[in-house]
């Protein structure tokens, strides 16, 4: 999520075993982004979706920002930084 949107990174990934890995540069983000916006716009809400989930395990209470427009302010972010 912090690559996309350039906030603080939430998360440490680590592979129980081997991993083959894919690096997708910013280039890349940006072409696909420019190119086809309507998957920015998806994995914005895709994003927004998990925040809104682990704030809801965080917090345990109703969360205060809607999911649609958590999406909106993380597409903002997105188009931001790709500028798409």
């Amino acid at each position: 999520m912090a690559l996309l949107t350039g906030e603080p990174r939430s998360a440490t990934v680590r592979a129980k075993g081997d991993a083959e890995l894919l690096v997708v540069e910013h280039s890349g983000f940006e072409a696909l982004f420019k190119t086809r916006p309507s998957v920015a716009a998806a994995v914005s809400r895709v994003l927004a979706t998990r925040q809104s989930e682990l704030r809801e395990r965080r917090e345990q209470s109703t969360v205060t920002e809607s999911t649609e427009s958590r999406s909106r302010r993380l597409l903002a972010k997105m188009q931001a930084i790709f500028r798409f």
